[in-house]
């Protein structure tokens, strides 16, 4: 069936930001992309023919990008997240490196300054973000990204449960859990409390156990999420002996991230502001704006953070520009 947007202006590449490979569809008029958003059916045609063909286990995240429609913006983004298992996708969180990534894609296909910094409203969320460009080198961009006032950006709370933490039982043990919903909805947990030393907690052979499946489906009940939901984000956190650091781990779908997401990053820095949360008690703050958190893949990412009325959060990443595919 031939529908208004078989013959839409778009263009289709595939970028990689940090370890994430994105594919992105870049619309020549923002008109299209507000038309998609409120047409499910034309959506979902528009998704299984000209977008799925690409998809696959290593290629799930899309990043839809044009021209800002509301003028409140540079550009608008709209992140969907396809579940190869399921064969579904979901359109309900979002994705920084899709963000960055679709982002820096249109701005250096389209032959946009790169002396300037961007605006860029996220459609999922109705949250903003800026990127600026630092350095280009052929087809790698090294750029800023900045989180603007990422709470509650799924269940509209800071704390979905009104707590810092709170105490669940699974399988007959006591479990302390923190829920915080920045940037995207998490679940923290300590590694000694699953019983795991620091060598098993970095191992790159550490298998999702049944209870970490448990805890994150006890989360989803405390905060009503979806028991099909990829969200809350489930993530290990342990403590550092070195100041304003601390380090992490989370499961992506439908493995264990290489590194950690850039909106975990966001979410595991506002969490750490939080008194009482799991990640501030493992975290020895001294002066400073900073946290660094050491990942799976023994890398160190700095963070830097900003608080008056709402948290601000930059991370800088690096993004692959890998060619144009349609």
């Amino acid at each position: 069936m031939k529908t208004i947007l078989s013959s839409a202006p778009f263009q289709i590449s595939r970028v990689k930001s940090g370890y994430s490979d994105i594919l992105v569809c870049i619309f020549k008029k923002a008109s299209f992309l507000s038309y998609l958003l409120t047409d499910a059916y034309q959506l979902d045609f528009f998704l299984k023919e000209s977008i799925k063909p690409y998809l696959g286990p290593s290629l799930n995240k899309i990043a839809f990008i044009s021209e800002n429609e509301m003028l409140d913006a540079d550009l608008d983004f709209f992140f969907i997240q396809y579940v190869p298992a399921k064969d579904e996708f979901e359109m309900t969180g979002n994705c920084g490196n899709a963000l960055i990534g679709g982002s820096i894609a249109e701005i250096c296909l389209n032959q946009k300054p790169l002396d300037q910094t961007y605006k860029i409203k996220n459609l999922n969320s109705n949250k903003y973000t800026k990127i600026r460009v630092k350095d280009l080198r052929e087809e790698q961009v090294t750029a800023e990204i900045i989180f603007e006032n990422p709470e509650g950006s799924l269940t509209n709370t800071l704390l979905p449960t009104g707590k810092s933490i709170q105490t669940i039982q699974v399988n007959g043990k006591s479990i302390d859990i923190s829920i915080v919903d920045a940037a995207n909805p998490y679940v923290y947990v300590n590694r000694k409390q699953l019983s795991l030393t620091e060598r098993q907690f970095f191992s790159q052979t550490l298998e999702i156990s049944t209870e970490m499946r448990q805890i994150r489906k006890e989360a989803q009940s405390l905060i009503g999420i979806h028991a099909d939901s990829v969200f809350p984000k489930f993530a290990i956190i342990s403590a550092s002996s070195h100041h304003n650091q601390i380090s992490a781990r989370m499961v992506t779908v439908p493995h264990w991230h290489k590194s950690f997401a850039l909106t975990g990053m966001v979410n595991l820095v506002v969490s750490s502001q939080i008194n009482g949360t799991i990640t501030r008690k493992n975290i020895q703050f001294t002066r400073g704006n900073h946290l660094k958190i050491l990942c799976a893949d023994r890398n160190i990412y700095t963070t830097t953070f900003y608080k008056d009325d709402h948290f601000k959060v930059s991370i800088v990443q690096n993004v692959n520009l890998k060619g144009v595919l349609a």
